[in-house]
């Protein structure tokens, strides 16, 4: 089974597990020292300022999220400039064994942003020693990452920029943070994830019956494990989908119905796991376009900004109902949402534009 159920499982979660149980790095630490392998815009040296809070985001290239957190970055510089420094450290590049390669692709990208990243920008040592000390010395697996800290050198906060970066920033600023509030946070965090862990542990037996195409095995251990642990019902559901999917496509769009209307209907990223597979060309043996439509719709309700690949899908949708203008018009709009993406994106675009022009002749075709 290409996409294991242990796998999925955890996308589901949208959450990535901690290095270890009892992390090195914490909330009041001090903060590693800054050692990168070149500065590409500035230079704050390794230790802060004195006086001077730090904010430091671990990004890459590749990195759809990192990008969108790029503009926002440059604004939080601007705002708290002689206040705070921000800083972007580019860790886990797709090159990994030409070290110059990767720091003149990075540099590439950096130049190519211009004024839109307003900010310190750096790339990883060539012995990941950033990646090592603070992302995975604090249980962090994924980006991008922020870390805050304070005037003092010690960790405030650490997690998504999108995630209360701006108030824990303004108020570490203006000297206010609850640094007790936000540590206890960070442990609230730490639990939810180490939970999360265990859960992946408990379905690994499931995880093994699947890998071994014994997909009703697997479904009568999920059941089995479900009435022992009634907490895993709700991600169990997804779980069953994609096990049915290996064997009984009708069932699992049955399945997929139920989780639309109950356990995913606010889980835009789980439904658009569901979507892609109903939808991704050439499609499943056994379709069902309005199933498809419905949840490409829900999830694209539920962003509030653009999204490429829900668009994408959603257009899939409609070109599989026959409804081809209104595929034309959400692919186009799918494309306009990636302008300002990164240079690495670029096959993301041009696969957009692919089915753009194919959505176009079938359009034409059906007009003849």
């Amino acid at each position: 089974m290409k996409n294991t159920v242990l796998a999925i499982f955890t996308v589901l979660l949208a959450a990535h597990c901690p290095a270890n149980a009892a992390n090195a790095l914490k909330i009041g630490d001090p903060a590693p020292p800054i050692k990168v392998a070149r500065w590409f815009k500035g230079d704050p040296g390794e230790k802060p300022v004195e006086g001077t809070v730090q904010v430091v985001e671990f990004w890459a290239t590749w990195c759809g999220p990192c990008m969108k957190s790029i503009p926002h970055l440059s604004e939080l510089s601007k705002k708290y400039q002689g206040k705070a420094r921000i800083i972007g450290i580019s860790i886990w590049e797709s090159e990994k064994t030409d070290h110059e390669k990767r720091l003149a692709a990075v540099g590439k990208f950096v130049e190519s942003q211009g004024d839109k990243m307003d900010y310190a920008v750096a790339a990883d040592d060539n012995d990941g020693s950033m990646a090592s000390k603070w992302m995975e010395a604090a249980g962090e697996k994924g980006i991008p990452t922020a870390f805050i800290v304070g005037k003092d050198g010690r960790i405030v906060w650490v997690g998504n920029p999108w995630e209360g970066l701006d108030d824990v920033l303004e108020r570490t600023v203006n000297g206010n943070v609850d640094t007790k509030a936000v540590a206890a946070q960070a442990e609230a965090r730490q639990k939810a994830k180490d939970d999360r862990e265990a859960i992946g542990k408990l379905y690994q037996p499931v995880n093994d019956l699947a890998a071994a195409g014994k997909h009703t095995e697997a479904i009568a251990l999920l059941d089995s494990l479900v009435s022992e642990h009634p907490e895993l019902k709700k991600g169990a559901g997804f779980t069953r989908y994609r096990l049915l999917k290996a064997y009984d496509q009708p069932a699992a769009w049955q399945q997929a119905r139920t989780l639309l209307e109950g356990d995913l209907k606010d889980n835009p990223n789980g439904l658009y796991q569901i979507a892609r597979d109903l939808t991704d060309p050439p499609g499943p043996a056994t379709k069902d376009y309005p199933l498809a439509l419905a949840i490409s719709q829900r999830m694209v309700a539920l962003t509030t900004t653009p999204n490429s690949s829900y668009l994408s899908t959603l257009a899939e949708s409609h070109a599989g109902l026959g409804d081809f203008s209104k595929a034309i018009e959400t692919e186009e709009l799918a494309l306009k949402s990636t302008e300002g993406d990164s240079p690495t994106a670029a096959g993301s675009r041009k696969y957009l534009e692919r089915r753009l022009e194919a959505f176009r002749k079938a359009a034409a075709k059906a007009k003849e």
